[in-house]
């Protein structure tokens, strides 16, 4: 069983899951329960499908995917057991005994690099000691791909293996270099079954090895020369600045361990997905995803939330960087920068909701007034495609991957697209006014109203009570599909779109989509359900924020915390759930897979839908928390130059008072003003008892 009352989440005995995926960056690795490496993907030139390169057996022990083993000489060697067993995103730390020697293990996941290391503080150690690392016969073979096995450079100390990837006459290489602390040493099969016995002595009880990729031969064995030496140093970096990330993040205090821990953790596996060498950029998943549009954009608030407001800075400069002058921001690129394909204009706009969500939090006009102009000319750019006066602007639905299955044919007005330009519209207003830019905030804030109007006239079935996937651009003609994901819900402004609707939406989705196990896209009943064998039938976090916001009239129990405990009760927040049968939750969809868009989307709703807590421009708003009752505790939260301290007092639904620092406020909010200076405040909720 994993132990999650402490940080970082434990097991006292072996690796109680089945598959767990660690993330340094462009590098992603599977651990088996067995203890080892099953897969290694590495996002490098090659084009997407090539990233996986070793892929090995998950259930056998001759699992040998450079898999670590202790050395006493003369065949005397042990494959590393897990005890009091550590797990990060970006590797673990383990223990165990042999020949009653106790041995402290631990494998480190960077942007390019894989580190083992070996160390113990017995004075019993044998001279021969040695850490090796097995490989077998396990590299990923393709018509289109030529595998170089391991050689030894017996001048530069090190031994090198690559992978060629050919495509359309074009050549991709991957190479692999294994250094060590020590001289290392290498001896290898010599027949068809190949295999590789990698090792480095023990030196004064350490010892330490480090696989580094890359795409060109000279760079990679820079950069295993500068890391070889260094190789612990450079794994106590990554575990100083998870402990240092554990200090200035937001923090819970729930009564549930794991909850706690997905809060705490969230800063980190954020930045076991960010690719190093490229500030800003994001993988949108550790198993198989690359850098997408929409991911590193959507549900930005999280991210403020936790506490990492450099890393939206960030993104917001990466995104105006690499946006096309012609077609804008990219919706997928492949590892070399080449951009895929490109997102509607309207949602483009999730940029411009990035950008006011950075100032909400950070309150820092000199980063709005640095990425204002970029974030205006993504909504000029959408103003030709309004759709005669219907304040509705035409584009591709972003959402789902297949929009033609809701018969979408390439002259569409889509929800989804709308609620994200209604909302962007909002956002500029607000920061329109701030900047000095009368104009423009007098301009969005009508196009705003009219877009309100608009969406509320042509894509709600008043009827059926709930909302269009889309309609035709050209005849206005409703295409009579009602999922999830209609309104994707990023900011207060969203709540807009169902003013005064608000129960009557509840009743059809809260009635009609929730499932025993989460959410489905759309009805069970109706004839689209999975009908793509993809998504029009699963669950995913990612797009399900306003369906929590109208369970609160709803008198169904709100299942959000349940998901969230089972996804990271097993180290994963996966892209969804399949809704498919009923009984879906047998196992896992894929575990250990962590999905950027589905970490950011859980932790934003912790604070908005279990604890009520709506982040305004003028003030904070308490509405009826889904779960914070009992005395839970929502810390170190920076809010400009203050830190918020919010806790919960009571065990009935509904708020009745509020307390900022002892003094109980007029309504149930907290006006930002009283806010602004470099304090602590302590917030004090008073639920009914």
């Amino acid at each position: 069983m994993l132990n999650f009352h402490s940080n970082p989440p434990s097991a006292k005995n072996g690796i109680p899951l089945s598959l767990t995926v660690f993330s340094g960056g462009r590098l992603s690795v599977d651990l088996a329960a067995h203890g080892g490496i099953t897969e290694i993907r590495y996002f490098g030139s090659q084009p997407i499908g090539d990233a996986p390169l070793f892929r090995a057996d998950p259930l056998s022990a001759f699992c040998q995917l450079f898999r670590p083993y202790v050395d006493f000489g003369c065949g005397d060697q042990y494959f590393l057991e897990f005890e009091n067993t550590v797990f990060y995103p970006f590797g673990y730390d383990s223990e165990c005994v042999f020949h009653g020697i106790p041995f402290r293990h631990r494998f480190t996941v960077l942007n390019n690099s894989l580190l083992f290391e070996l160390e113990t503080d017995s004075p019993r150690l044998p001279f021969s000691l040695k850490l090796g690392l097995t490989g077998a016969a396990v590299p990923i073979r393709k018509p289109t791909r030529t595998w170089k096995r391991f050689a030894f450079h017996t001048e530069d100390g090190y031994a090198a293996a690559s992978f060629t990837d050919v495509h359309e006459e074009e050549t991709f290489h991957t190479h692999l270099l294994v250094g060590a602390s020590c001289p290392l040493q290498y001896t290898g099969t010599h027949h068809d079954i190949q295999k590789d016995y990698l090792s480095v002595p023990a030196n004064q009880g350490t010892a330490a090895m480090a696989i580094v990729f890359g795409e060109e031969m000279s760079e990679v064995a820079g950069n295993l020369r500068e890391l070889s030496g260094r190789i612990g140093e450079a794994a106590v970096r990554e575990r100083r600045l998870y402990r240092e990330s554990l200090l200035r993040s937001a923090k819970l205090e729930s009564g549930n361990p794991v909850l706690d821990s997905f809060v705490a953790n969230t800063p980190e596996i954020l930045r076991s997905l960010a690719v190093k060498d490229i500030p800003g950029a994001y993988i949108a998943s550790n198993t198989g995803y690359w850098v997408w549009g929409w991911d590193g954009m959507v549900h930005a608030d999280a991210v403020m939330l936790s506490g990492s407001w450099e890393s939206i800075r960030a993104r917001l400069a990466f995104y105006r960087y690499t946006a096309d002058p012609v077609h804008g921001i990219f919706h997928a690129m492949d590892p070399r920068g080449t951009v895929l394909a490109v997102m509607a204009p309207p949602a483009q706009t999730l940029y411009c909701i990035m950008l006011f969500q950075y100032w909400l939090f950070s309150r820092d006009l000199d980063v709005v007034r640095e990425f204002y102009p970029f974030a205006a000319s993504l909504l000029e750019r959408v103003e030709p495609d309004e759709v005669g006066s219907t304040g509705l602007y035409r584009g591709r639905g972003l959402y789902p991957d297949f929009p033609e299955d809701l018969g979408q044919d390439g002259s569409d007005i889509s929800s989804f697209n709308n609620s994200i330009l209604f909302q962007a519209f909002r956002c500029m207003a607000e920061l329109a006014c701030r900047t000095g830019c009368s104009g423009d905030a007098s301009r969005w804030s009508a196009k705003a109203d009219a877009l309100r109007s608009g969406f509320r006239n042509y894509l709600y079935d008043s009827e059926k009570h709930a909302f269009f996937d889309s309609v035709s651009a050209a005849t206005l003609e409703p295409r009579r599909f009602y999922p999830v994901y209609a309104v994707l819900a990023l900011t207060s402004y969203a709540s807009e779109l169902a003013d005064g609707m608000e129960t009557e939406l509840a009743e059809y989705y809260c009635g009609n989509l929730t499932q025993r196990y989460g959410v489905s896209m759309f009805a069970r009943g109706e004839k689209i359900f999975y009908s793509d064998g993809n998504q029009l039938g699963f669950y995913s976090p990612a797009t399900e924020r306003f369906y929590r916001r109208l369970k609160r009239f709803h008198s169904s129990e709100d299942t959000l915390l349940p998901l969230i405990e089972s996804e990271w009760g097993s180290l994963q927040i996966a892209e969804a759930t399949s809704c498919e049968a009923v009984n879906m939750r047998i196992t896992p969809d894929r575990p250990g897979k962590k999905q950027m868009y589905s970490v950011a989307a859980y932790y934003a709703m912790i604070p908005e839908i279990l604890c009520g807590l709506e982040f305004q421009a003028e003030k904070i708003v308490v509405q009826t928390p889904a779960r914070a009752i009992g005395g839970w505790k929502l810390e170190n939260l920076r809010f400009g130059k203050a830190l918020l301290a919010f806790e919960f007092h009571g065990t009935g639904r509904h708020p009745l008072a509020v307390f900022l620092d002892g003094k109980r406020m007029e309504k149930l909010e907290i006006p930002v003003g009283r806010l602004e200076s470099g304090d602590r405040h302590q917030i004090l909720i008073e639920l009914e008892r």
